[in-house]
């Protein structure tokens, strides 16, 4: 039987936080700080495999765990996307650091405590970002004619147009 290992991440820009623990719950967590980088990753991940494990990864959901959860498939680890407000918190969790987070994900995953959501698929994202866009785009448009109309009322301006097609 192949050992269990369990990977908490927490993914910014720049780096991701990595934290790697056994089904054996006396063994201690390893933590580790990599680039935000494909060969990085990689490399993690193979290190990992190379000692005969499975490996079971968590992200969370957002701008950089989307993509992070894509790359960790296409390299045959088991991963899951938790929605970061349904992570269990207790009120004694008051310092909050990448380092913790890693590893307080990487101890849920393991426990089971966490309950995965629906990762939409590429095309899907890019529908989503680009009607998400357009919403934005008219509601800057009204703001923006909302803005010319008073600042035409402080002036004294009339209206050129009295109707709404500005």
């Amino acid at each position: 039987m192949k050992r269990k290992v369990y990977v908490g991440t927490d993914a910014h820009k720049e780096t991701i936080q990595l934290a790697s623990l056994t089904s054996n719950t006396n063994e201690r967590v390893k933590e580790q700080q990599i680039k935000h980088e494909e060969g990085q990753i990689k490399k993690f991940i193979q290190k990992l495999k190379s000692e005969g494990t499975e490996i079971h990864c968590c992200c969370e959901a957002g701008v950089t765990g989307y993509p992070l959860y894509r790359y960790l498939k296409t390299l045959g680890v088991n991963c899951t996307i938790v929605a970061p407000g349904k992570i269990p918190r207790q009120s004694s969790d008051k310092i909050k650091t990448d380092k913790r987070d890693a590893i307080k994900l990487a101890k849920l995953l393991r426990s089971g405590e966490l309950e995965s959501i629906h990762v939409p698929s590429e095309e899907d994202e890019a529908v989503r970002d680009y009607l998400r866009s357009r919403d934005n785009l008219r509601l800057d448009l009204g703001r923006n004619r909302h803005r010319l109309m008073k600042f035409l009322l402080r002036k004294d301006i009339k209206s050129l147009c009295q109707n709404r097609s500005m």
